[in-house]
C-alpha cells in the first residue's frame, strides 16, 4: 500500500502481484499435489490484501475515427485489416492471431473462435492455447458489414490452414498499442484522451478495440 500511494507501484498491479503470491502459499500448505506441500500452515490465510484505487476511464474509437483510421492509406494495408477485423469481430488480439480460413464459415458467415496464441515476444513463435471464454470456444454471425473483408482475406489465404491476418505482436515499442497509437495521428485522429493518461483516465490500447465493439453493441 505504501508503494502504490508513493505512485511507484500501481494498485492494480499490487492486487496481481497480491493474488499470485496467496495462491503461490496456499499451493504451497494445501495443494492437491502431495510433493508441492512443504508449508504447515498457509502465512497468508489472514492477511489483508492491498487496497483498491480508483478505476481509471479507459477509451473506445468513436465510428468516425475508426473510419478515418481504416480509410488512410498512409496507415499500411495489413494494419488496416487488423484495426477493422479487431473492431467488428470483437476478438481479443491472441484470438486475432489465431484465426485461420478455415475459422470463417462463409456460407453462413459465422466466424468460429477456438483458440488463441501468445501475443508477446514473436507471434511466429507463439505458443496456440485455449481463447479466455469460459465455454473455450464460441461462433457467431460476422457483421454485415466485415463480410466483404473476410471474403477477401479468405480468398487471399487460400489454404484453409492459413492465418488470417499477418502476425503481430502487443507489447513493446513494436506492438500493436504502439502501432494504434502512431497509425491514429497519421490518419489525423487527435482526440487528446486517446493518448494521454493521466490520474482519472488511460490511453487508448489495442485492447481497447475490443471495448470499441462492446460499446458499440451496448
Amino acid at each position: 500500500d505504501a508503494t502504490v500511494r508513493a505512485a511507484k507501484l500501481s494498485w492494480k498491479t499490487a492486487i496481481n502481484v497480491w493474488g499470485v503470491t496467496r495462491k503461490l502459499f496456499g499451493d504451497a500448505a494445501s495443494s492437491k499435489r502431495v510433493a508441492l506441500r512443504v508449508l504447515a500452515n498457509n502465512p497468508a490465510r489472514d492477511v489483508a490484501g492491498p487496497d483498491r484505487g480508483r478505476e481509471k476511464q479507459k477509451q473506445f474509437l468513436w465510428p468516425s475515427e475508426l473510419l478515418a483510421l481504416v480509410s488512410c492509406e498512409a496507415v499500411p494495408l495489413p494494419w488496416r485489416r487488423v484495426y477493422a477485423a479487431a473492431v467488428y469481430l470483437g476478438a481479443r488480439a491472441g484470438e486475432l492471431n489465431a484465426l485461420r480460413v478455415r475459422d470463417i464459415d462463409r456460407q453462413r458467415w459465422v466466424v468460429n473462435i477456438a483458440e488463441a496464441m501468445t501475443t508477446r515476444g514473436s507471434p511466429l513463435r507463439a505458443a496456440r492455447r485455449a481463447p479466455k471464454t469460459q465455454a473455450g470456444t464460441r461462433s457467431f454471425s460476422a457483421e454485415a458489414s466485415v463480410r466483404p473483408l473476410l471474403e477477401v482475406l479468405c480468398t487471399e489465404g487460400r489454404d484453409p490452414h492459413a492465418r488470417l491476418l499477418r502476425p503481430f505482436r502487443t507489447d513493446g515499442p513494436d506492438g500493436a498499442t504502439s502501432y494504434l497509437q502512431r497509425h491514429l495521428r497519421v490518419a489525423g485522429v487527435q482526440r487528446e484522451e486517446l493518448f494521454a493518461t493521466t490520474v482519472t483516465r488511460k490511453r487508448i490500447t489495442f485492447h481497447d478495440l475490443r471495448a470499441t465493439f462492446c460499446t458499440w453493441c451496448a
